[in-house]
């Protein structure tokens, strides 16, 4: 009694705080997927045809000519009994019939549907259509606890799938254990003590699944509430769109959430008035952070839906607004972004030496294998290290603010689950994971960027091609490439995790088109190597290098193929032999050999053509290599590969013009610096080769 609740009425407190979803009060929709029973009968719960929601009083059939509401379990009421609603309060705040059309669990997309099954039934004069921040994710599903209706966008039209809607798949339910929540959850007591140590068993319901689809809940919703702006249009029916928070959002946000703004934008521009409850319950909360537990149900600390206050609330919002103008404006007033094509072009430079634009890693190797597919490079993406999270980011790529699309092949080993982001310098993006074992694309939204898409495909030999699209705000997107247990959880402790990568293209608009490489075999303007050697007496470069004070070239004796110990020597600063005078007519060249660390894993190669040249920096350990232009280097490339044993290839390539070009190897320092005092820094080489073309020959 001291907490208000009905103790001497049969209630079933459990029922009510989960909206009347479960213990009977559900139907199978092949439409909806689920609606409220009509006709249930309880002291805190009941409901009127078609499952509208009583508002505790004495009506017991549908009132035409007023209000009607949609939405989902803040519109129906979870958690409190039928007069403390905020259909129900508005309505005695009014004066006009009020209908309850809320149903628990619905997304944007069910919500519309709803209003559009309700409107020709109810006939009102206003439109309420209330949305959770979360029921815009909602609508990016095709089973939240059931399966349901949810729309894609193809050839810039919404498509209704999964209907008719799925029935529930047969499963080993726990009878005993329902039957157990059934009876308990009249009692007071245990519903209270449930609801503050066992929430989620407590309201648990025996079959909740969840599967996402591939689609931009954002604008499947602007596109759902245009088609219902125009029958409320052409029935002359004022709309007003009613945006709530859960608690946590009030909390912890500062403003509304991603979803919810652009949601309200482009209501507004089609005409629909918007009552935003988070403002004025963000600055209660700022007021007096107590203050809050008033407006929401308390089970001890944890929040739950909107208690009788907070509903008023919310009923008080809505009726200063119905006393406004109503908002200006027509459905056609608001343009949907029409989805453009991707545009072919490869902005990722050197996408065949992925190594050499990769920007940093956390506890993740990408490295190149031996093995390639349709003449492609393939990468080996693994996981490394103690518990935390797997990644590579890959460098920013110059271009404006857009449309873009991120597309690759992959083929799990050793793991089930990839996680690809795409996002722009201010951290607007989204990120989709990719189930192997389901062949499933969940897309997510991070920050504002909007028409989010992903997909994946079988692509034979156990490839699949995935892919992920977004509008991002800002410029120079970025890639982030990240790995995912076998339960595709972020964080874990590494155990053998791997996928194979291969043909990573980031390109202009929102589709993949086929793979086209920035280097290599494929890529404009590609001359592959003549093996020819332009370095004249390459079997005796003792010979030809001779020796220095800051560095020694020797060969090893017996080695064959023949090789070379190049070694640090002198006092502190940089160490390295030269190659000077090659002959080499103008256009692109590649210089090769294999090495192996011996002594230090870090070497660095040059090639200079007067003014202009390449620099690759190589780390034998990891497998990386980092290339630098210098001047007006128009182009250039550099790569690293495994062999055979201990040895890498290296390849570096840059154009020469003058017709002399000059070679310089640099040995590193352990830990990559230029200039040290020697203490054993070596490394052994072989097949040194300097070719025309843009790769080495075998």
């Amino acid at each position: 009694m001291a907490l208000g609740d009905r103790v001497f009425e049969r209630v079933n407190f459990r029922s009510v705080a989960i909206g009347g979803a479960n213990q009977g009060a559900s139907a199978y929709d092949a439409e909806l997927g689920w609606v409220l029973r009509p006709g249930l009968k309880s002291a805190g719960f009941n409901t009127l045809p078609y499952g509208i929601r009583s508002n505790g009083n004495d009506a017991t059939e549908l009132r035409s000519g007023g209000v009607l509401a949609v939405g989902d379990s803040f519109t129906a009421g979870s958690e409190v009994h039928d007069h403390q609603t905020w259909p129900a309060q508005l309505e005695s705040l009014i004066g006009q019939p009020v209908m309850n059309g809320g149903v628990g669990g619905y997304g944007t997309d069910q919500i519309v549907m709803q209003a559009e099954r309700l409107l020709p039934v109810v006939r009102p004069r206003v439109l309420l259509v209330g949305f959770l921040s979360q029921d815009v994710l909602r609508s990016g599903f095709s089973v939240y606890g059931a399966p349901k209706p949810y729309y894609t966008i193809e050839d810039d039209r919404l498509i209704l799938n999964n209907t008719p809607v799925p029935g529930l798949a047969p499963v080993r339910d726990n009878k005993f254990a329902e039957f157990v929540k059934d009876i308990a959850g009249y009692s007071l007591a245990v519903h209270r003590t449930m609801m503050a140590v066992a929430r989620d068993v407590w309201l648990a319901t025996p079959r909740q699944v969840y599967v996402r689809v591939s689609n931009d809940p954002i604008d499947v919703t602007c596109r759902l509430l245009q088609r219902l702006k125009r029958q409320a249009d052409a029935s002359g029916i004022r709309m007003l769109l009613v945006m709530q928070y859960g608690s946590g959002a009030i909390q912890t946000w500062t403003a509304p959430s991603d979803d919810a703004v652009p949601v309200n934008a482009c209501a507004r521009t089609m005409g629909i008035q918007v009552v935003d409850e988070f403002a004025s319950l963000k600055a209660v909360y700022e007021q007096d952070r107590d203050a809050l537990r008033n407006y929401y149900v308390m089970t001890g600390d944890a929040f739950g839906h909107m208690s009788a206050r907070g509903n008023a609330h919310v009923a008080a919002l809505i009726a200063d607004a119905l006393k406004q103008p109503a908002a200006s404006g027509r459905a056609q007033d608001y343009t949907p972004d029409r989805l453009v094509p991707g545009d072919g072009t490869n902005l990722i430079a050197r996408s065949e030496s992925l190594r050499s634009v990769v920007a940093g890693a956390a506890f993740a190797a990408l490295t190149p294998t031996e093995a390639s597919v349709d003449g492609h490079a393939v990468y080996r993406l693994a996981a490394t290290g103690a518990t935390s999270e797997h990644y590579v980011s890959l460098k920013p790529v110059q271009a404006a603010a857009g449309g873009f699309t991120v597309s690759m092949y992959a083929k799990p080993d050793a793991a089930s689950c990839l996680r690809v982001v795409l996002f722009d310098r201010a951290q607007q993006g989204m990120l989709a994971d990719f189930d192997f074992a389901e062949v499933s694309a969940r897309p997510n939204p991070v920050g504002t960027a909007s028409a989010r898409r992903a997909g994946i495909a079988a692509a034979g030999g156990g490839w699949y091609r995935i892919w992920l699209s977004a509008r991002l705000p800002g410029d120079d997107p970025q890639i982030l490439l990240q790995l995912t247990d076998k339960d595709c959880k972020e964080s874990f402790l590494p155990n053998r995790e791997a996928v194979l990568l291969r043909a990573l293209q980031i390109e202009r608009g929102q589709s993949a088109s086929p793979y086209r490489p920035t280097s290599g075999p494929g890529s404009p303007g590609f001359v592959p190597g003549d093996g020819k050697n332009r370095i004249a007496h390459a079997d005796a470069l003792e010979t030809i290098v001779g020796q220095s004070p800051i560095a020694t070239l020797a060969a090893i004796e017996g080695s064959s193929p023949r090789a070379w110990r190049l070694a640090a020597a002198g006092p502190a600063g940089e160490h390295y032999v030269g190659i000077g005078e090659i002959s080499a007519e103008a256009g692109p060249y590649t210089l090769s050999l294999e090495v192996k660390a011996a002594g230090t894993s870090r070497l660095r190669l040059q090639i200079l053509d007067g003014t202009i040249g390449t620099i690759g920096d190589f780390d034998l350990a990891e497998g990386g290599a980092l290339l630098t232009q210098i001047d007006a280097t128009r182009f250039g490339d550099v790569d690293i590969r495994p062999v055979s044993g201990e040895w890498r290839r290296l390849t570096l390539t840059a154009p020469l013009t003058t017709g002399r070009a000059h070679i310089l190897l640099q040995v590193m320092d352990r830990d990559g610096a230029g200039a040290f005092a020697p203490s054993g820094q070596a490394v052994e080489l072989r097949k040194l080769r300097l070719e025309r073309g843009h790769a080495a020959s075998n």
